[in-house]
């Protein structure tokens, strides 16, 4: 990693760490937004040396609010990492990350990593900054089951056919930085933008299930592995390769 992109591996790894305490789907101004400013702010107490003022982290807040604010984005924040592909006909969250040819089709311009780096080396924090706030939007999208399990999870016909955790997400309540750090979390940090994609959608494919991928017949992966499945207040459990009991 170039040594000016060294401040932005430190805070993908506040918000890789995070990402795995809070497992969740995630709407833009309720979830997205308020989980890379608790990053930064966890970032800061890791790393007060490197320390983010209150104006950068919301140019991060703001970038991770608007990579959803394009439908044509919104196609490439799907990351299967078991076999290596996006929605459908559509590219990979990990490969949208780091593409601007891919980018180029989008109304909202480019805001690839390497767009981010690149603000970052010129002096222009706040492009870099919101930038990197896309980043973290599609890094926490990987913690989302249907985004790693091929669920597209379209509310279409109807309402009810939405994913049930981005419907519950959005009266989710953040956690304060104080009860994350109860949780003894430590950022965890590589070296390799693709590292935070894999690592993180392994976790979320093999350990949860989406609304629509609970049977291999539609979505053949061997994890979870199951032990018993039932239902509880209408949320399926399982128990998964860690042996935690897995809700929906």
């Amino acid at each position: 990693m170039i040594r000016r992109g060294i401040i932005f591996v430190f805070i993908l790894g506040a918000v890789f760490g995070f990402s795995f305490f809070i497992a969740e789907a995630y709407s833009p101004d309720r979830t997205h937004a308020p989980l890379g400013e608790r990053a930064v702010e966890l970032f800061n107490h890791f790393y007060p040396d490197k320390k983010l003022s209150e104006q950068e982290k919301r140019w991060i807040a703001q970038g991770a609010n608007n990579e959803d604010n394009s439908k044509t984005r919104t196609r490439y924040h799907f990351y299967d990492p078991v076999y290596q592909r996006g929605l459908e006909q559509f590219a990979s969250s990990k490969e949208w990350a780091q593409s601007k040819l891919l980018q180029a089709s989008s109304l909202a311009g480019s805001h690839t990593w390497q767009d981010a780096l690149a603000s970052y080396a010129k002096g222009d924090r706040r492009e870099a900054f919101i930038k990197l706030g896309h980043i973290f939007h599609l890094i926490q999208d990987a913690t989302v089951p249907a985004h790693t399990r091929q669920d597209s999870h379209i509310p279409f016909p109807s309402e009810k056919d939405a994913d049930p955790y981005e419907k519950e997400a959005v009266d989710f309540e953040i956690p304060a930085l104080q009860t994350l750090l109860g949780e003894d979390m430590r950022p965890i940090i590589y070296n390799d933008l693709n590292n935070y994609f894999d690592k993180t959608a392994n976790f979320t494919n093999r350990n949860f299930y989406s609304k629509d991928s609970i049977t291999r017949a539609n979505f053949p992966y061997d994890d979870p592995s199951i032990e018993s499945v039932g239902l509880i207040n209408d949320a399926y459990y399982g128990i998964g390769v860690n042996k935690q009991v897995l809700v929906k």
